[in-house]
């Protein structure tokens, strides 16, 4: 009975590392291709041109490649969506490269998306911009829910995905009002994402949290709902 069991167990081994072996095979024998790291069909990118002096911004967005790494450049395409976008090219952002390319021997790049910020019209609302990436000869397109990009950008203050997770901690509660003064005490907005942050930053958010709770204690201002902002434990 033991020994049965024991061919039993060595058949079921081979056979699920052989299914493994066979998996691998079929996902490495297919042409690589490129899918929006950060991008899923929900998500959208919501970004702030309020603190940006020039006429214009880059939003840089992750591209991956799914598949082997290859030894020349690989060319991929990204397009406008024209059934999401409400922002016009050459008016709100500047017209998108025919190709871009994943470097030799690398699984990801970084395109730039450079939005332009005179139109009145930001001032007001957002514009949407939807990219997608489409296939080219060097390169396929990977997973199905996340070739789409969602970009919304504005010149009004935009609360930071990441405040009540992250700068919370030496910000204490949002408000607008809040977030203007930091702008103003900074010089400089809060990055999109908390992944744009690089770890060599974070002393420098926890110095400017604790002189923005300064001002907040030698001072009385009320945010946009007429609420007193109080100081809060500074780091």
């Amino acid at each position: 009975m033991k020994n049965r069991y024991y061919v039993l167990t060595c058949i079921m081994v081979a056979v699920a590392l052989y299914g493994c072996k066979e998996n691998e095979r079929q996902l490495y024998s297919e042409k690589p291709a490129v899918y929006f790291t950060s991008f899923s069909e929900q998500d959208s990118l919501i970004h702030s041109l309020v603190a940006v002096e020039s006429r214009e911004d880059t939003v840089h967005l992750a591209v991956s490649l799914l598949g082997h790494a290859m030894p020349t450049a690989q060319k991929f395409k990204i397009s406008v969506d024209p059934k999401y976008s409400t922002a016009i090219e050459g008016v709100h952002y500047e017209k998108l490269k025919e190709e871009y390319n994943v470097d030799p021997n690398k699984f990801r790049a970084t395109v730039p998306l450079i939005l332009i910020k005179g139109d009145p019209q930001l001032n007001t609302g957002f514009l949407k911009l939807g990219l997608m990436l489409t296939a080219t000869n060097d390169l396929g397109v990977g997973y199905p829910n996340k070739l789409y990009a969602k970009v919304w950008f504005t010149n009004e203050l935009v609360k930071p995905i990441y405040w009540d997770s992250f700068l919370k901690i030496y910000y204490g509660e949002y408000s607008k009002v809040k977030h203007q003064k930091c702008l103003d005490i900074q010089g400089f907005d809060f990055p999109a994402t908390m992944a744009e942050i690089p770890s060599s930053m974070f002393g420098t958010l926890m110095s400017y949290g604790r002189l923005v709770c300064k001002y907040f204690t030698d001072n009385v201002v009320h945010d946009e709902n007429d609420n007193r902002i109080l100081p809060w434990p500074a780091f």
